[in-house]
């Protein structure tokens, strides 16, 4: 059996993935990877996002329970002709407002153990030197879930 990080992975993306079409503002395929990697290439297709089970703790909750926090971090990137032109710019940070908040009203299948408690940009939010070297806008968020057990 997989570890539960790499379990709440996999259902976070089959959830964003399984989303009703028309449901976000742009078109993706959500993938699950340990370490994003976008080349510019593939981004030339279109707008790439990846979920990397990040980390987990856990705490002594009272003497018989555990309360677990389990880190994922989902990465968005696209390739831009203009990074400073917002009619570029604002749609993708749309989409990551939006997965957020589609995270925390379209419950996955491990959502009964694991309940989505936080979701907050990740570090760099967008990445500047990406945006200035190659016209890449790259975002993240960090989806922390918890568990009593």
């Amino acid at each position: 059996m997989p570890a539960v990080l790499t379990q709440l992975a996999d259902a976070v993306v089959e959830q964003i993935n399984e989303a009703d079409p028309g449901t976000f503002p742009l078109e993706f395929e959500a993938t699950r990877c340990w370490l994003p990697q976008f080349t510019l290439e593939a981004l030339q297709a279109g707008i790439k996002l990846q979920l990397r089970p990040a980390t987990w703790t856990a705490q002594r909750f009272s003497r018989r329970t555990l309360q677990r926090q389990y880190v994922l971090e989902l990465a968005i990137a696209a390739k831009l002709d203009d990074v400073a032109d917002p009619r570029q710019t604002d749609p993708i940070q749309e989409l990551a407002e939006q997965l957020g908040d589609y995270l925390f009203d379209h419950p996955h299948a491990l959502s009964a153990q694991y309940t989505l408690m936080s979701v907050e940009p990740a570090d760099p939010w967008p990445d500047e030197e990406m945006l200035k070297s190659n016209n890449l806008f790259l975002a993240g968020l960090r989806l922390t879930y918890q568990a009593i057990l």
